[in-house]
């Protein structure tokens, strides 16, 4: 109760002081002083982790002058800070005021991160067990702030996620220890704004928030992109299929160790590679999901036997049975499910070694894309592509799986919509996953594929230079100028090879 009544008054009279300062449009009355009552609030509530009679000065003596009752307290503090938010934010609406919160939240979260870290010279035991201890109290905060609960916060709560003192630390934690729970407060990113972006049309709010998580996602990128390769799985299940840039920047992680071959490389023999024998990394519960459905004995047993009957019951498995839930979905295919399915079947057809027509996994992909529709077939693909990252057995497998279905099909739209699959994830801007790129230069420029040869690349002039600029920008060679004869698909060939 204590700490509940003193945030509510907190806030109560930081925002009084900020809606007379705007009333009053004294810029004198704006900045840092507004806040002094909050960081004053703050400052309390950390101070009452300290021991009694210690010096009240900045915290960088944590944790040696702490009392033993810091972490209760501090989750009592963070618990009710997090449900007074919550219940301002619903009962104020659209007068919800993120600032003062924001302030708060920030304060107790710089004020925790004198901690020393593991990093740190000589790290104690206690301070490395106190550290772990806090993130958990604050990540346990975020989480019940997700934008999900509370999306009038959900700009600042992104701020304080992305922030160097939280983000950072909680990734860096020995043993990875803090991957999962960072995992689940970026589940909740983009559980929310998942479905925005599968609109036509943004507001101007979603769209800056799209930037922002962009910006975090570059961040992910460049300083963790472990997480992001080891978590691709789950991301990839929940970002809809428009948003072609935020999968790009997922799938384009690779292990900070790994250096990777260049693509335009002509002379590159991507089945000598190493690393095409070392299955990937990856954090997820797929297998769970098979198992509870049954859907992996029936892989298994299709593998096996061969009984075309198990691929039917797989075929209904793969499809929602209730219309209401399929409606909701926006697609009558189980799409996680789906990845779950083709990643253990596509994994199976290279762990056989199996590279004959007659191998179980390419005989089980023929036939899904035999009876599935259009819809099912782009589900199908878009998997295919999510595997095509860093060099990997999982890349090579479905790489050469996507190759092998665009050569042997006997339905003329599944190449059509093997290449939008492809083709869509390259217009867009860098980065772009490796295996997607040594795939698509794969298919135009091996003659076997014949793809300058296909009528829906010369069904329409404007497409046919799409195809032709891309190609000439996936091979790292300069477009040809007005005089070079490209026309027609035979000198497209010749030119590319």
């Amino acid at each position: 109760l204590f700490f509940r009544y003193g945030v509510e008054y907190t806030v109560k009279y930081a925002q009084q002081k900020l809606e007379e300062a705007e009333q009053q449009a004294d810029p004198s009355l704006n900045g840092p002083s507004d806040f002094g009552f909050v960081d004053s609030f703050s400052y309390l509530v950390v101070s009452l982790l300290k021991k009694p009679n210690e010096v009240m000065g900045r915290f960088i003596d944590w944790p040696s002058n702490l009392t033993s009752q810091a972490v209760p307290i501090l989750k009592c503090a963070l618990q009710a800070i997090h449900k007074a938010l919550a219940a301002t934010a619903k009962a104020q609406e659209t007068r919800f005021n993120q600032r003062v919160w924001h302030r708060i939240l920030m304060n107790i979260l710089l004020d925790t991160a004198h901690c020393p870290t593991p990093e740190a010279a000589r790290p104690t035991e206690l301070s490395q067990q106190f550290n772990w201890k806090i993130l958990q109290l604050i990540s346990d905060t975020f989480l019940a702030l997700n934008p999900m609960r509370v999306p009038a916060f959900c700009f600042s709560w992104l701020d304080l996620i992305s922030h160097k003192q939280f983000m950072t630390r909680i990734l860096n934690i020995p043993h990875r220890r803090g991957w999962l729970l960072f995992q689940r407060i970026f589940m909740g990113l983009l559980n929310f704004i998942g479905p925005y972006l599968a609109r036509i049309r943004m507001s101007d709010v979603i769209r800056n928030l799209y930037k922002c998580t962009l910006r975090t996602l570059l961040a992910l990128l460049y300083d963790f992109p472990e997480f992001l390769s080891e978590y691709h799985m789950i991301f990839c299940d929940v970002i809809p299929w428009q948003c072609v840039q935020i999968r790009n920047l997922i799938l384009a992680a690779f292990p900070s160790s790994m250096k990777l071959p260049d693509p335009f490389t002509h002379s590159l023999k991507v089945d000598t590679l190493p690393e095409m024998k070392v299955s990937p990394t990856i954090q997820s519960t797929y297998l769970l999901k098979l198992m509870i459905c049954g859907l992996k004995a029936d892989v298994d047993n299709w593998i096996r036997t061969g009984d075309r009957a198990l691929l039917e019951n797989i075929i209904k498995k793969l499809m929602y049975s209730d219309p209401m839930v399929a409606l909701e979905a926006g697609t009558k295919y189980n799409v996680p499910l789906l990845n779950a399915t083709i990643l253990y079947a596509g994994a199976n057809c290279l762990f056989m070694q199996s590279k004959d027509e007659r191998s179980p996994s390419l005989v089980f992909f023929e036939y899904l894309l035999e009876h599935f529709d259009t819809e099912g077939r782009f589900w199908m693909f878009t998997t295919f592509a999510n595997h095509l990252r860093f060099p990997n057995m999982h890349t090579y497998c479905f790489s050469c799986i996507i190759l092998w279905l665009f050569s042997n099909t006997r339905i003329q739209e599944v190449r059509e919509q093997i290449t939008r699959v492809l083709l869509e994830r390259l217009i867009v801007h860098r980065p772009h996953p490796w295996g997607l790129l040594i795939t698509f230069i794969e298919l135009i420029k091996n003659g076997r594929y014949q793809f300058w040869g296909f009528d829906f690349v010369k069904s329409d002039q404007q497409l046919q230079k799409l195809f032709t600029s891309v190609a000439f920008t996936c091979l790292g060679q300069p477009i040809p100028t007005e005089g070079e004869p490209v026309d027609t698909p035979e000198a497209q060939l010749n030119y590319l090879k």
